[in-house]
């Protein structure tokens, strides 16, 4: 749904079937500290019933310690533009689909759906341009940075929005899609595999949640090449803290088994599992409000 933009800037923030590995320095800190349990060495903070919401002290610490680890920075200014994320815009563009080709396209489902890896190589750019087409209008992209190293695509439920323009702006991309399937491949194969691959390529699951107060988080993905530099962390950890802020529940899905664990890390839980007509789980995700 159309939302106005989060606040993500220093507010400690798939599908990603890639992106994050048990070995990423972030994580590998994270686990760290909250083994050592750091918050016990901080005093009891004060309570304020006026102002905006304050950040949360334990992971400003977290960064601020990862920082100095991580890059010697001794600057609290660079930390802070570190933990900047940039709001993708329509000039950014192609960026961000050449992005999602080269993480997703050994990704399982589109594996399934587009069988030949050449013909996935050809039809997944403009297959991704149709989808952030669509998402442009009715969610939220944002980047590690305009070298766009990495990319999150967020929905946020609780919004409210225009039925017409968002069912108008989904459909005008259905036909674009169907028609780029079509022209790769006229005997309609491909397209064929998108129809059954429908309950796949939606979250119509999350109806069952019976949660308009959620973010849905689309796209989690990182450049190949910058993987285990924290930049997934980063971003799933700002969807999380503005999540919390808001009292907000957070789901996402996942083809890929192996990260199903990696957001437990985080505070997911599986939900529910979707398997229809291809020999593919889709992991349903949730993290609850907290």
């Amino acid at each position: 749904m159309s939302a106005p933009p989060f606040n993500f800037a220093l507010e400690f923030k798939i599908s990603s079937q890639h992106c994050l590995d048990i070995c990423d320095p972030v994580l590998a800190f994270d686990r760290i500290m909250e083994e050592i349990g750091i918050e016990k060495y901080l005093r009891p903070e004060p309570l304020h019933r006026i102002g905006r919401p304050g950040y949360n002290r334990v992971n400003m610490l977290k960064t601020v310690l990862f920082g100095f680890m991580d890059t010697g920075y001794a600057s609290l200014r660079e930390l802070e533009d570190q933990c900047k994320v940039y709001r993708v815009r329509k000039e950014d563009f192609p960026k961000p689909e050449e992005l999602l080709t080269q993480c997703f396209l050994s990704d399982p489902l589109y594996c399934k759906l587009i069988p030949d890896r050449e013909t996935r190589i050809r039809l997944m750019p403009e297959l991704f341009e149709c989808d952030l087409a669509e998402f442009f209008e009715t969610c939220e992209i944002y980047s590690d940075s305009r070298d766009m190293n990495a990319l999150l695509v967020v929905s946020d439920e609780s919004e409210p929005y225009n039925p017409f323009t968002y069912y108008l702006t989904e459909a005008w991309a259905r036909i674009r899609t169907d028609e780029y399937l079509i022209k790769e491949d006229p005997s309609l194969k491909t397209l064929w595999n998108f129809v059954q691959g429908r309950d796949y390529l939606n979250s119509r699951w999350t109806a069952q949640l019976h949660q308009e107060n959620r973010l849905h988080i689309i796209y989690l993905a990182v450049r190949p090449s910058m993987q285990h530099h924290g930049l997934a962390a980063m971003l799933l950890g700002e969807v999380i803290r503005y999540a919390e802020s808001h009292d907000l529940m957070i789901s996402l899905e996942t083809h890929n088994p192996d990260n199903v664990h990696l957001y437990e890390h985080f505070g997911f839980k599986v939900f529910g599992v979707v398997q229809k007509h291809f020999s593919l789980k889709q992991y349903c995700l949730i993290r609850e409000v907290q």
